[in-house]
Protein backbone atom coordinates (compact mmCIF):
# COMPACT_ATOMS: atom_id res chain seq x y z
CA UNK A 1 0.00 0.00 0.00
CA UNK A 2 2.79 2.19 0.83
CA UNK A 3 4.10 1.42 -2.68
CA UNK A 4 1.44 2.24 -4.62
CA UNK A 5 1.23 5.84 -2.28
CA UNK A 6 4.39 7.00 -2.88
CA UNK A 7 4.29 6.59 -7.02
CA UNK A 8 0.75 7.93 -6.43
CA UNK A 9 2.81 11.10 -5.42
CA UNK A 10 6.02 11.21 -8.19
CA UNK A 11 3.03 10.90 -10.47
CA UNK A 12 1.45 14.05 -9.15
CA UNK A 13 4.41 16.10 -8.85
CA UNK A 14 5.70 15.21 -12.06
CA UNK A 15 2.11 15.99 -13.70
CA UNK A 16 2.53 19.18 -11.49
CA UNK A 17 5.47 19.83 -13.06
CA UNK A 18 4.82 19.68 -16.09
CA UNK A 19 1.83 21.39 -15.80
CA UNK A 20 3.53 24.62 -14.50
CA UNK A 21 5.88 24.64 -17.82
CA UNK A 22 2.86 24.28 -20.61
CA UNK A 23 0.43 26.55 -18.98
CA UNK A 24 1.95 29.11 -16.06
CA UNK A 25 5.67 29.32 -17.17
CA UNK A 26 5.66 33.00 -18.95
CA UNK A 27 7.74 33.68 -22.01
CA UNK A 28 10.50 36.20 -21.53
CA UNK A 29 12.48 38.14 -24.65
CA UNK A 30 15.46 36.01 -25.57
CA UNK A 31 17.92 35.13 -28.19
CA UNK A 32 18.32 31.99 -29.20
CA UNK A 33 22.01 30.12 -30.92
CA UNK A 34 21.42 27.13 -32.34
CA UNK A 35 23.99 24.22 -33.53
CA UNK A 36 24.12 25.28 -37.20
CA UNK A 37 25.06 29.08 -36.42
CA UNK A 38 21.75 30.35 -37.37
CA UNK A 39 20.51 33.43 -34.30
CA UNK A 40 16.69 33.95 -33.82
CA UNK A 41 15.10 36.72 -31.06
CA UNK A 42 11.71 36.03 -29.54
CA UNK A 43 9.90 35.28 -26.86
CA UNK A 44 10.96 31.68 -24.95
CA UNK A 45 9.08 29.50 -23.15
CA UNK A 46 11.35 26.79 -21.68
CA UNK A 47 10.20 23.60 -20.84
CA UNK A 48 11.63 20.23 -19.82
CA UNK A 49 12.25 18.80 -23.44
CA UNK A 50 12.46 21.51 -25.81
CA UNK A 51 12.17 25.36 -25.97
CA UNK A 52 9.44 27.41 -27.67
CA UNK A 53 10.02 30.65 -29.32
CA UNK A 54 7.18 32.84 -29.74
CA UNK A 55 7.40 35.72 -32.11
CA UNK A 56 10.64 34.50 -33.62
CA UNK A 57 12.72 36.68 -35.98
CA UNK A 58 15.94 34.97 -37.54
CA UNK A 59 18.60 36.98 -38.71
CA UNK A 60 19.37 36.94 -42.51
CA UNK A 61 20.85 38.21 -45.70
CA UNK A 62 17.93 39.57 -47.75
CA UNK A 63 18.16 40.95 -51.35
CA UNK A 64 17.04 44.50 -51.04
CA UNK A 65 15.15 45.36 -54.38
CA UNK A 66 15.66 49.19 -54.01
CA UNK A 67 19.26 49.26 -53.72
CA UNK A 68 20.96 46.11 -55.66
CA UNK A 69 22.45 45.44 -52.56
CA UNK A 70 22.29 42.35 -50.05
CA UNK A 71 21.18 43.33 -46.15
CA UNK A 72 21.77 42.05 -43.23
CA UNK A 73 18.81 41.93 -40.40
CA UNK A 74 16.67 40.24 -38.64
CA UNK A 75 13.73 38.46 -40.58
CA UNK A 76 10.39 37.90 -38.95
CA UNK A 77 10.17 33.97 -39.10
CA UNK A 78 6.34 34.11 -40.37
CA UNK A 79 6.68 36.34 -43.34
CA UNK A 80 9.79 33.34 -44.83
CA UNK A 81 9.01 31.71 -47.92
CA UNK A 82 7.17 28.84 -46.39
CA UNK A 83 5.16 30.54 -44.20
CA UNK A 84 5.21 28.98 -40.97
CA UNK A 85 3.41 29.47 -37.47
CA UNK A 86 4.50 32.23 -35.77
CA UNK A 87 6.53 29.86 -33.08
CA UNK A 88 9.32 27.00 -33.41
CA UNK A 89 9.84 24.33 -31.42
CA UNK A 90 13.41 24.14 -30.12
CA UNK A 91 15.25 20.27 -29.72
CA UNK A 92 17.24 21.41 -26.77
CA UNK A 93 20.66 19.00 -28.01
CA UNK A 94 20.29 21.40 -30.88
CA UNK A 95 20.56 25.04 -28.49
CA UNK A 96 24.01 25.76 -28.37
CA UNK A 97 22.95 28.86 -25.52
CA UNK A 98 20.08 31.20 -25.20
CA UNK A 99 20.52 34.40 -23.56
CA UNK A 100 17.68 36.64 -22.17
CA UNK A 101 17.53 40.70 -22.69
CA UNK A 102 15.96 43.40 -21.42
CA UNK A 103 12.55 44.46 -22.85
CA UNK A 104 13.68 47.61 -23.22
CA UNK A 105 16.55 46.22 -25.95
CA UNK A 106 17.11 47.85 -28.86
CA UNK A 107 16.65 44.91 -30.84
CA UNK A 108 12.84 44.54 -29.07
CA UNK A 109 12.14 48.05 -30.11
CA UNK A 110 13.33 47.66 -33.36
CA UNK A 111 11.13 44.45 -34.00
CA UNK A 112 8.31 46.28 -32.72
CA UNK A 113 8.55 49.20 -35.17
CA UNK A 114 9.13 46.66 -38.13
CA UNK A 115 6.20 44.16 -37.44
CA UNK A 116 4.40 45.60 -40.37
CA UNK A 117 7.61 45.38 -43.14
CA UNK A 118 8.84 41.70 -41.18
CA UNK A 119 12.49 43.13 -41.88
CA UNK A 120 14.71 44.99 -39.02
CA UNK A 121 18.14 45.80 -41.52
CA UNK A 122 21.24 45.68 -39.20
CA UNK A 123 24.17 47.78 -40.05
CA UNK A 124 27.35 46.38 -37.76
CA UNK A 125 30.13 48.81 -37.87
CA UNK A 126 33.85 47.78 -37.86
CA UNK A 127 36.23 49.07 -35.99
CA UNK A 128 38.15 51.47 -37.27
CA UNK A 129 41.93 51.10 -37.79
CA UNK A 130 43.76 53.87 -35.83
CA UNK A 131 45.78 55.24 -38.33
CA UNK A 132 49.94 54.99 -37.98
CA UNK A 133 51.22 58.44 -37.09
CA UNK A 134 53.79 60.08 -39.33
CA UNK A 135 56.96 61.28 -37.25
CA UNK A 136 56.14 64.81 -37.34
CA UNK A 137 59.05 67.25 -38.11
CA UNK A 138 59.77 70.42 -36.61
CA UNK A 139 58.73 73.16 -38.72
CA UNK A 140 61.33 75.88 -38.91
CA UNK A 141 60.58 79.11 -38.53
CA UNK A 142 60.68 81.44 -41.78
CA UNK A 143 59.99 84.98 -41.97
CA UNK A 144 58.41 85.73 -44.96
CA UNK A 145 60.13 87.61 -47.62
CA UNK A 146 59.86 91.09 -48.57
Amino acid sequence: MKKIIWILIVVLVVLLFVIYFVFFSKSKPAVVLISNGDIYVGYLKVTPSSLILKNPWILQNQFNQQTGQIERGFLRWKNTIWQPNDFIVFNRNNVVFWSYISKESNLLKGIEQNKESGFLPIQIQTPQQPQPQQPQQPQSQQQPQK
